[in-house]
């Protein structure tokens, strides 16, 4: 509300970001987290997101009713099944994005 510009140590002393990297790092380590989300639960990513995007023109009772139906949407994906089956066999999921 101030403007005042935040430095990258108080930003993460905040918790506002999970890392702070140098100036010359900083192209490799965001090719590095772009893999990272590629690979992941794309489909809860996009949920996610969709469910930020839409908190912010909902009141409580609209944003319950959507994440309800978000989870039973997320809950019917192979990458949910894929998850569910990694964690009982103690081993990293391989994620499909469907």
């Amino acid at each position: 509300m101030t403007n005042r510009v935040v430095s990258s140590d108080e930003a993460l002393a905040w918790g506002l970001v999970e890392k702070v990297v140098p100036g010359e790092s900083l192209l490799g380590e965001a090719r590095r987290m772009a893999v990272q989300f590629s690979v992941g639960p794309t489909q809860g990513y996009a949920g996610a997101k969709r469910l930020q995007l839409a908190a912010f023109e909902s009141d409580l009772a609209t944003s319950l009713r959507l994440e309800a139906a978000e989870m039973n949407r997320a809950s019917k994906t192979t990458d949910s099944l894929e998850a569910v089956h990694a964690f009982v066999a103690k081993r990293v999921p391989q994620f499909a994005g469907r």
